[in-house]
């Protein structure tokens, strides 16, 4: 900014005192012959044209090689003087003659064409070549078959602005050119600005997706952020430089200058899950678009303009246009400011990609302007849909996780609950001692035990599992707990029959499955099972008849075993998260490991499994008679 404004400063002398010549009006005709840069050469049948400058979307596209030509008079003050040509940023590759002599070349013409970034540039005009004050002037310009007016090159506004071909003192015109370059920038400032506010906010993106990694809604958005801005950034770089036209890395940019809208597409696909499919096509077919024009701008294989207007961008408004329509539907939290982010870009997309081009505005005419700034209204309203869209993100966040918060309290209060109508009786049954040991998976857990003590010295012993987990496996083990507290019969058969049909009606086409054992005094010991493990005692698994699980039919009868406990006889009651406990190979814990451990304590035992592979509830019950 300060070497423009000096380079004003010097230059404001010289303009009062030295012309310069502008040449505005110019005949133009396609193809190539050397005879068309002679000053005598008559081309009063070539068509008229304004002076040449960069293609843009608002031109008809011409692939090929064309001549321009225009003539002027020169004043008598500019004769003496050192004279140079100055011309703004032109596509590809061209050579200037004046007089009918090359005097200047931007890019290479052999053993191809191979063209450099627009910019703008000053030729100095060799001495003695302009020896009277009428001036021919020749343009020879070839453009490659595809486009090259990328936004990843042009946001940066150093080769925007055209002017008309100028004549004039060589030092005045490149100070000229210094200021106009300086300028452009400074009136395009406001985008790079949007971009440098894109990248940032789609960092915070990042950022906040690989803290909680709990959502890829900030994923994609900042993928999509972070190609849109790092092209118009990294193009600032490589279009004020005289490089080849058609590097790797600016076929690169161009890449992700089109991949960042299906980016895009993805994001809001991820927050509006019902058009899911449809919004992943149009990203698709964007994605397409953005790999064939990269390739076509690299290898000049495509010949003529991109029509992703109609391919792409009118698939990718009428989803967002149902997009915005859904989520103001769902009226969730912050949905409506969403989709106003959402509505934004849309609507200047359609703006710049089908009204102006219905209506013919000119590119200089789609822009705001702010005093000298020079606005892109898609940067804009891109960039409020990435703040919009972040926040929303980070306030949906910060309310699931106080969700989250609360929910896992009450786990805790219920898991408290529960444990408490799991506790075993505080009456301690003479001659027999109870081990329990009980490992939930989560929170709260399926699985259940129970300790009733009967005043003739008995102690009968309830152990089952509900079949799946998380709250409503726990409500039914409350359930079954209340309905203990009620029985008043101490035969295990009973004990079964009873639960069972409080149960039918209630699991919801789940299950439950118990197995009951009544331990007298003398060691004589009575089992009824409900489609439960067997329990194993000295060692051995015990042999009893396996009946149909509770809930699932009313009226069933379940049979009795019956077995005799020696003294220190270790007898063991569990839940099958000990046997199908898993390692990482995937390999189960199993019956023969069960059983060699099964004279263990029951912390021992559950233990053993959960270091093997705990996935699921994990309950064990030992009782020995001694005295």
């Amino acid at each position: 900014m300060k070497s423009a404004l000096l380079l004003f400063v010097l230059a404001l002398p010289l303009a009062a005192q030295e012309e310069i010549i502008s040449f505005d009006k110019w005949r133009v005709h396609e193809g190539d012959d050397p005879q068309w840069a002679k000053p005598d050469f008559d081309d009063s049948a070539w068509a008229t044209s304004p002076a040449p400058r960069r293609h843009s979307t608002a031109q008809p596209f011409f692939a090929g090689t064309r001549w321009y030509r225009a003539s002027g008079e020169l004043p008598a003050s500019l004769a003496r003087q050192p004279l140079a040509i100055a011309l703004s940023p032109l596509d590809e590759v061209f050579d200037v003659y004046i007089n009918g002599t090359l005097t200047g070349t931007y890019g290479t013409w052999t053993p191809q064409p191979i063209g450099l970034f627009p910019r703008l540039l000053t030729f100095r005009i060799p001495s003695g070549l302009i020896k009277e004050s009428r001036v021919h002037l020749a343009i020879r310009r070839w453009t490659g078959n595809s486009r090259t007016n990328f936004a990843a090159f042009a946001a940066s506004g150093i080769t925007q602005l055209p002017h008309a071909p100028e004549i004039g003192p060589a030092r005045l015109l490149a100070a000229n050119e210094e200021l106009r370059a300086a300028s452009n920038q400074n009136r395009y400032l406001f985008n790079l600005l949007a971009a440098i506010g894109s990248l940032l906010v789609g960092a915070i993106s990042l950022g906040l997706y690989f803290a909680q990694k709990t959502s890829r809604q900030n994923l994609w958005l900042g993928l999509a952020l972070g190609c849109e801005a790092l092209a118009p950034l990294a193009g600032l770089a490589v279009s004020s430089s005289s490089l080849p036209l058609r590097t790797p890395l600016a076929v690169i940019l161009v890449f992700l200058q089109l991949f960042a809208p299906a980016l895009f597409v993805v994001f809001l696909a991820s927050i509006c899950p019902r058009l899911r499919r449809p919004l992943h096509l149009a990203a698709m077919l964007q994605a397409a678009v953005a790999v064939a024009v990269a390739f076509s701008y690299g290898t000049q294989w495509f010949s003529g303009p991109p029509l992703q207007q109609w391919t792409v961008w009118l698939p990718i408004a009428a989803a967002a246009t149902t997009a915005i329509a859904l989520l103001i539907e769902r009226q969730e939290e912050y949905s409506s400011l969403l989709a106003f982010g959402v509505a934004l870009p849309a609507a200047a997309q359609v703006w710049f990609s089908f009204i102006a081009v219905a209506l013919g505005i000119p590119d200089a005419s789609r822009y705001l302007y702010l005093g000298t700034l020079i606005v892109d209204p898609r940067s804009v309203a891109r960039l409020i849909l990435a703040i919009t869209s972040v926040s929303v993100l980070y306030l949906r966040h910060r309310q699931d996780q106080k969700r989250q918060a609360i929910l896992g309290q009450e786990l805790a209060a219920a898991r408290m609950v529960q444990e408490s109508l799991l506790k075993g009786s505080d009456a301690k049954t003479p001659g027999l001692v109870v081990e329990i040991a009980y490992l939930p998976a989560s929170e709260v857990g399926g699985d259940f035990y129970q300790e009733l003590n009967d005043e003739d010295g008995s102690l009968l012993i309830l152990v089952g599992d509900v079949s799946g987990k998380g709250m409503r496996a726990a409500l039914l083990v409350g359930h079954i707990s209340g309905a203990l507290s009620n029985e008043r019969s101490r035969r295990p058969a009973e004990v079964l029959a009873h639960l069972n049909d409080s149960l039918v009606g209630r699991v919801a086409g789940g299950f439950v499955t118990s197995c009951c054992a009544r331990i007298d005094p003398s060691g004589a010991v009575t089992l009824a099972n409900a489609g439960h493990l067997p329990p194993y005692c000295g060692g051995q698994e015990v042999e009893v008849e396996c009946g149909l699980p509770l809930g699932v039919v009313r009226g069933v009868q379940y049979a009795e075993t019956r077995m005799d406990l020696g003294r220190n006889v270790p007898f063991l009651l569990l839940s099958d998260g000990v046997v199908e406990a898993a390692n990482s190979a995937g390999e189960l814990f199993g019956f023969d490991r069960t059983r060699e451990i099964s004279g263990k304590p029951a912390a021992e035992i559950a233990e053993a499994a959960k270091a093997w592979g705990q996935n699921d509830d994990i309950t064990v019950v030992t009782v020995r008679r001694v005295g």
